[in-house]
C-alpha cells in the first residue's frame, strides 16, 4: 500500500516537473518566435524561415543523438526502405514550419497559434483518406466545434491584418501537418523505430534540405547580411533556437515515461498560455466573441481528453 502511494506521489512529481519544462521552454521559445517575426530590428522585419529552422534542427541533430546514447539504442538504419518514409517526413516537417512561420506575415500569432488546435481535423480526415480510418460522432462533433470556434476567433478580431490569404497558408500547414502524423505513425508501426532514430534523421535530413534551400534561393546571403547589419536579432534566433530544443527533450520524455494523453494535455493547456502572453506582453486586441472561441475550443479538447481517459480506464 505505502509503495503505491510513494509511486503515485513520484509519478505525480514527474508530470509536475515535466508540465513546468514544457511552459516554461516553449511559453519562452514562443515569444522569441513572435519577436523574430514581428518585431522591426532597425528599420525592417526579418523575413527568412530557413534560418530559423537551421538552428532547430542542428541543435535537434545533437538533443536526438545525446537522448538515444542516454537510452543505449543505436542510430544505424536496419532497413534502408525507411529512408524514402524520412525524407517525405522532413519534406512535410520543413513545408509545413515554412507555412507556418509565412502565414504570419497575414495573420495575428494568437490566431496561428489557435489554429494548431484544429490539426485534429486534418489528422481525422487524412485518417479517412488514406489509412480508411473513421471515428465516432462524438469525435467529429469535438472536431467541429474546435474549427468554427478557430475561424469565429481569426474572423472577430480587431486587428485588421486577418486575410483570407493567411488562412489559405494555415489550411495547407494544417494539411500537411495531418499528412505528416499519419505517416509518422505508419513509420513507427512498420518499422518499429525508436523516437530518437525519427528525430535525428528528420533534423539530419531537414538541416540538409535548408542549408541547400539557403543556398539556391540565396537566403544565406540575406540572413548573413541581415544579421551584420542588426547584430541584436541573434540572441534572439539562438535563445528561440535553444529553447524550442530543449522542449523537444522534455516532450520526448514526458511521451515516455507519462503516455500521449497526460502530453495532449499539458500541450493544449501551453498552447492557451502562449495566446494569453502573446495578448498581455504584445498588445493584440481581444473582444468577447474571441474569449467565447478560446472557450469553445478548451470545452472541445476537454470533453476529448475525457471521453479518452475514461476509455482508458476501462482498459485497466
Amino acid at each position: 500500500m505505502f509503495s503505491s502511494v510513494r509511486y503515485k506521489k513520484s509519478t505525480n512529481l514527474s508530470i509536475l516537473v515535466h508540465s513546468i519544462g514544457i511552459y516554461l521552454l516553449y511559453s519562452l521559445s514562443g515569444i522569441y518566435n513572435e519577436k523574430i517575426s514581428t518585431h522591426k530590428y532597425g528599420n525592417s522585419n526579418y523575413k527568412s524561415t530557413l534560418f530559423p529552422m537551421v538552428l532547430q534542427c542542428l541543435g535537434g541533430v545533437f538533443v536526438s543523438k545525446f537522448l538515444s546514447r542516454l537510452k543505449g539504442e543505436s542510430l544505424l538504419i536496419k532497413d534502408f526502405k525507411i529512408i524514402f518514409y524520412y525524407v517525405l517526413l522532413s519534406f512535410l516537417a520543413l513545408t509545413s514550419t515554412f507555412l507556418w512561420r509565412y502565414s504570419l506575415n497575414f495573420l495575428s500569432y494568437p490566431t496561428v497559434i489557435i489554429s494548431k488546435c484544429c490539426k485534429l481535423l486534418s489528422i481525422a480526415i487524412m485518417n479517412f483518406l488514406i489509412l480508411k480510418k473513421k471515428f465516432d460522432n462524438r469525435k467529429y462533433f469535438s472536431i467541429l466545434l474546435t474549427t468554427v470556434s478557430v475561424l469565429c476567433f481569426s474572423m472577430s478580431g480587431k486587428s485588421n491584418n486577418f486575410t483570407f490569404k493567411g488562412i489559405f497558408f494555415l489550411i495547407l500547414n494544417l494539411s500537411l501537418d495531418g499528412l505528416l502524423n499519419v505517416t509518422q505513425d505508419n513509420v513507427f508501426k512498420k518499422f518499429n523505430v525508436s523516437s530518437g532514430n525519427v528525430m535525428f534523421y528528420n533534423n539530419l535530413i531537414r538541416l540538409i534540405m535548408s542549408l541547400i534551400l539557403m543556398i539556391l534561393t540565396k537566403d544565406i546571403n540575406y540572413s548573413y547580411e541581415f544579421i551584420r547589419l542588426n547584430p541584436e536579432i541573434l540572441k534572439d534566433l539562438i535563445f528561440s533556437s535553444l529553447l524550442n530544443v530543449l522542449g523537444q527533450l522534455v516532450i520526448y520524455s514526458m511521451l515516455e515515461k507519462h503516455g500521449s494523453l497526460v502530453l495532449t494535455t499539458v500541450n493544449i493547456s501551453r498552447n492557451m498560455l502562449s495566446i494569453i502572453l502573446s495578448l498581455v506582453l504584445f498588445g493584440h486586441g481581444i473582444g468577447i466573441t474571441q474569449c467565447i472561441c478560446i472557450l469553445g475550443v478548451i470545452i472541445s479538447i476537454s470533453l476529448d481528453l475525457l471521453h479518452d481517459k475514461k476509455k482508458k480506464d476501462k482498459l485497466i
